[in-house]
């Protein structure tokens, strides 16, 4: 899926600023850093300041995150309910079980069982047969992210390119409800900025690289309004890098060398 940005990005040449048009069409682009990267995004799985199971790299438009255990070969879907962890605390325990399965209680599982489906995996197929989406979706669309909740308890967000279009202090932690979707980010929004920051500086240009990265909670939020105050606390949360920005941000840095401020052991 490729995705057609704004075009006029300012690169730096020989310490002069100049315009540079990104073409209409990139897939006949011979230049590998003007191509669109394979994977849209790349996900990170963490429970508390515990980094989980190996990253998951999303190419299809729409990527399922839940709490299923289905091996994550594919690229639609990241299934949070395999991975293990030695030790693992009760409270993200508790809290995985919110994630994708909550609405199934002990009873009615005990139900399912005994009509001879076989094993716990197919117990696991009956399950999503009835319920086939839950956790969140994340969307890429027309060159914007959104996610959208399918849980019954609600995630929350922290999304600096977010909070910018929205003029929202730049930590704020957005509460998204069961059944309702938030826009993330915008490529088209993000190139516009990239483009008046190179007319600053190296520096200016690099600070961008924390509005590619958005975090998402489960169930519990994080932040001035919560009695978390850092991401870290929170029992299960996801970390997505986009991957296509950074890219741009690569290319841009690479054109204007190095930085204006000169880095020391005192610095």
């Amino acid at each position: 899926m490729h995705l057609i940005p704004p075009s006029i990005f300012f690169l730096v040449s020989a310490g002069h600023s100049a315009s540079w048009t990104l073409p209409e069409d990139r897939n006949s682009l011979t230049d590998p850093s003007l191509t669109p990267p394979l994977n849209w995004c790349s996900v990170f799985y963490y429970e508390l300041n515990n980094r989980v199971g190996d990253v998951f790299h999303a190419s299809k438009p729409k990527l399922t995150v839940d709490g299923f255990t289905e091996p994550s070969y594919g690229t639609d879907r990241f299934s949070l309910g395999g991975l293990s962890h030695v030790n693992r605390p009760l409270q993200v325990e508790m809290t995985r079980r919110h994630i994708g399965t909550s609405y199934l209680t002990p009873k009615r599982a005990q139900e399912l069982l005994t009509l001879n489906l076989g094993s716990a995996f197919a117990l696991e197929r009956k399950m999503e047969a009835k319920f086939p989406s839950r956790g969140l979706n994340l969307h890429y669309i027309s060159s914007e992210v959104f996610v959208e909740c399918l849980s019954d308890a609600a995630i929350f967000v922290q999304s600096p390119s977010c909070n910018r279009l929205n003029n929202w202090h730049p930590a704020t932690v957005v509460k998204v409800p069961p059944r309702c979707n938030l826009k993330l980010f915008d490529n088209r929004e993000f190139a516009e900025l990239l483009a008046q920051s190179v007319s600053r500086n190296y520096e200016t240009v690099f600070s961008l690289t924390h509005m590619c990265f958005i975090r998402i909670s489960f169930v519990k939020g994080w932040g001035a309004d919560y009695r978390r105050q850092t991401v870290t606390s929170t029992p299960c949360w996801i970390e997505l890098h986009l991957n296509e920005p950074l890219k741009w941000l690569d290319r841009v840095l690479q054109e204007m060398g190095s930085p204006s401020t000169p880095c020391t052991s005192v610095s």
